[in-house]
């Protein structure tokens, strides 16, 4: 069973209405930013958990094949 990757939400400041471009190109300017940095951590986050995942399954997988050959084939996850 593998662990869900945890995902931020990507946080948007909205334009403010009548003011002048600069203020608002500013704004976009900050959103973009915000979002590819967003971006950036999530797939961080996802690699993270895989390696995780990787991990944890390899390590179950291992210890199930040792309990599989000492008792002459039963299986810690279940099943048989």
């Amino acid at each position: 069973m593998d662990l869900p990757a945890p995902q931020l939400p990507t946080v948007q400041v909205p334009t403010v209405p009548n003011a002048p471009a600069p203020v608002n190109d500013a704004v976009q300017t900050v959103n973009g930013a915000v979002s590819d940095t967003t971006k950036t951590v999530n797939g961080t986050l996802d690699g993270a958990t895989g390696t995780v995942n990787d991990t944890v399954n390899g390590v179950t997988g291992a210890v199930d094949d040792t309990v599989k050959t000492v008792t002459g084939g039963g299986s810690i996850l279940g099943g048989g």
